[in-house]
């Protein structure tokens, strides 16, 4: 009994070779999921650009106390996090005011289809020194 294989080229239905590599040519580039890790490095990567010119000094208007709030930077809160929506987050992250001493918990809200899109569209107090606010 013989085998007959057939060869159909490549080229002809939609690839093609580059680099000795087979590439198709309509090939989607798999997207990066949001994980928490991607979430909160967003978050670290929005208060680092915000506080590269104030020396990691964070600011931010309470409106309750009516003035500005000079917060330093802590820790990401891993534990805070919530898909409000497809594409919408919110994430935690824990600060220090500068001239009190008090806490505050900032609420950052974040959108994006993949973890490359992310980006924080709005900032909230959430507590202080652990009162919700």
């Amino acid at each position: 009994m013989r085998l007959s294989l057939m060869l159909i080229p490549v080229l002809a239905m939609g690839a093609s070779v580059a680099g000795g590599a087979l590439r198709a040519k309509d090939a989607v580039e798999p997207r990066m999921p949001v994980t928490v890790d991607t979430l909160a490095a967003a978050v670290e990567a929005y208060v680092d650009e915000a506080t590269v010119s104030s020396g990691g000094v964070f600011s931010i208007e309470d409106s309750l106390e009516g003035r500005m709030l000079d917060l330093r930077f802590q820790r990401v809160l891993m534990d805070r996090i919530l898909k409000v929506g497809e594409g919408s987050y919110v994430m935690g992250a824990a600060f220090l005011e500068v001239h009190s001493r008090d806490w505050y918990d900032l609420d950052f809200f974040l959108s994006g289809a993949d973890a490359p899109s992310l980006v924080v569209t709005a900032v909230m107090i959430h507590r202080k020194n652990g009162v919700e606010r």
